[in-house]
């Protein structure tokens, strides 16, 4: 295992908002040589930069072969602010096969701004009446928003929980 996924494992679980069953090394790894993950600086397959990684964006398989989820999103604090978000969230969607749909699931604004600069909706009953049977069939019902069952019109605001979908 490189040890730099163990470096950018350890930072990203001192934030205490990422889901840790879901992180490890090898989680991490193998969603990068499966090309499902954004790294800053880039790499490219064996080829790290020197120094740590500082930012990370994956796509993370469901239930449902069709559709991964936008998740992992992280950039070391001294970098925050520079674009680096928005630059790794644009080419992971453009690494993205098309059969692929994307969706997000964020309580960051400056994550949500991206998402909706990349045509991904916030979502509530009202703009996806089964949103409910769309969470199961992709296994993440436990982990739906609750702003995605509200009836009213998406209005997503910081620090709420929202799905995100393209």
């Amino acid at each position: 295992m490189h040890p730099k996924w163990v470096d950018l494992l350890e930072r990203m679980k001192r934030l205490g908002v990422y889901n840790t069953n879901l992180l490890t090394p090898r989680r991490l790894s193998s969603q990068f040589f499966a090309g499902r993950t954004v790294v800053y600086p880039r790499a490219h397959k064996f080829v790290f930069a020197d120094g740590p990684i500082k930012g990370h964006i994956a796509r993370r398989k469901t239930d449902d072969e069709f559709w991964q989820e936008i998740s992992q999103i992280y950039v070391d604090e001294d970098l925050r602010g520079n674009g680096i978000i928005r630059a790794m969230t644009f080419e992971l969607i453009a690494r993205t096969p098309a059969v692929i749909q994307l969706f997000g699931i964020t309580s960051v604004r400056t994550v949500m701004s991206v998402f909706e600069e990349c045509q991904m909706g916030a979502v509530t009953k009202a703009t996806m009446p089964d949103v409910e049977a769309w969470a199961e069939r992709l296994g993440i019902r436990d982990r739906l928003p609750d702003s995605a069952l509200s009836q009213d019109p998406p209005q997503p605001c910081d620090k709420e929980r929202w799905l995100f979908v393209r």
